[in-house]
């Protein structure tokens, strides 16, 4: 998961930058986890009780003006939906 600090170096551009560089040394797809300008939330099993969820606060907290791709493919498109998708078993 990409954070703050990541996006201060030229925002969403720089994020994806990132990934491409984490995705080529590691010589696998879908490093990062929400997708790079997507808020999320992605779910990862850890057991069978236990589940990890990601959600990229910076993407909610970013001035959406600044950054014409943020959304681009991405299930949740507004800040006040997101909190929607969200939900215990």
């Amino acid at each position: 998961m990409a954070g703050n600090h990541d996006w201060y170096a030229d925002g969403l551009k720089g994020v994806k930058r990132q990934e491409k560089f984490i995705e080529e040394y590691l010589d696998r797809k879908n490093v990062l986890l929400p997708k790079p300008g997507c808020s999320g939330p992605e779910e990862i099993e850890l057991g069978d009780d236990l589940v990890l969820l990601l959600i990229d606060s910076q993407w909610y907290l970013t001035n959406w003006e600044n950054e014409t791709e943020i959304n681009d493919d991405c299930p949740v498109k507004s800040r006040e939906f997101l909190p929607t998708t969200i939900s215990s078993p």
